[in-house]
């Protein structure tokens, strides 16, 4: 449990981050990591409430056993025709609200638009949505941050580009104060074959040279992608437990502090609102990768 006196060397760090001044290192520490270490420390000791994924084998994998709501959570988009990455978001959302939080969802972009009719497969009511349609960057991140402070949302969700670690730090202390997840779209550049199998490629863009999945640096709490999974074509039965109509994917949790990450194949049930586990012969991938257009 933090002192006051480190609570209080906390405060003084946080609002020295968000005006842009140097922090002073900590007494006897001979530098300034030792404060951004328990700054780290702290936010990760106090997530919260949790709200769990409902299935077993990805709540294990988070050291919270489910997503802390007051909390930035990344899912990695690529291409903006592949609707698996706001089907499983919506999935998400709907999972805050099978937990009881009944308040609009704040939904910010400046070009992202949803199929309302199909909100109600996840759990969502088309008419708790706030909708932001935004002229900027800037103006979504604004809006972002104003509407994590107002604990009566269930949650904010939207797609903000490619925001600096600066910008994900002020969404993750405004989602920390307000007790609201923040459900953020992260953009991906080149080409990302083979992804949700572990592996990794070197990808060119603009002269430089990156590996798979290589982001910048972000203080949001977990990364997750997801992939679209059909039914076999090869079996036309139904006794793998997959209903006709089910969005089914393959999420892979990228990154999470204090967690495992891993990949698992799941379904979305429409009718329990929950997440369900897909055996892994029953469903082949629709995709054999996840990858970034312009």
């Amino acid at each position: 449990m933090p002192t006051a006196a480190t609570l209080h060397r906390l405060r003084d760090r946080i609002r020295r981050l968000e005006q842009g001044c140097p922090a002073p290192a900590a007494p006897g520490s001979g530098a300034a990591g030792g404060d951004t270490a328990a700054l780290r420390a702290a936010l990760s000791a106090a997530p919260g409430e949790i709200v769990p994924l409902g299935l077993p084998a990805i709540d294990a994998a988070l050291p919270w056993g489910g997503l802390p709501r007051g909390a930035v959570h990344e899912i990695l988009c690529g291409d903006p025709g592949d609707g698996a990455p706001t089907a499983f978001l919506l999935a998400l959302i709907g999972r805050q609200k099978a937990a009881g939080h009944a308040g609009p969802v704040l939904w910010v972009s400046c070009r992202r638009d949803l199929f309302a009719p199909a909100l109600p497969v996840y759990g969502c009511d088309p008419a708790d949505f706030l909708f932001v349609r935004c002229r900027s960057g800037e103006e979504v991140l604004w809006a972002m941050e104003d509407g994590l402070r107002c604990p009566a949302l269930a949650a904010v969700a939207g797609d903000v580009g490619a925001p600096d670690f600066s910008a994900t730090r002020r969404l993750q202390l405004a989602a920390g104060r307000g007790g609201v997840p923040l459900f953020l779209h992260r953009p991906l550049y080149g080409s990302l074959h083979g992804s949700l199998h572990g592996t990794e490629k070197a990808t060119k863009r603009g002269g430089g040279t990156g590996k798979v999945g290589a982001l910048a640096p972000s203080a949001a709490v977990t990364r997750w992608a997801a992939a679209a999974r059909l039914p076999d074509p090869a079996d036309s039965s139904t006794g793998f437990g997959v209903q006709t109509g089910d969005p089914a994917w393959t999420v892979h949790l990228h990154r999470c502090r204090g967690g495992r990450p891993g990949r698992w194949p799941v379904v979305w049930n429409r009718r329990q609102q929950a997440f369900e586990p897909a055996a892994a012969g029953a469903l082949h991938q629709a995709r054999d990768r996840v990858w970034a257009g312009a």
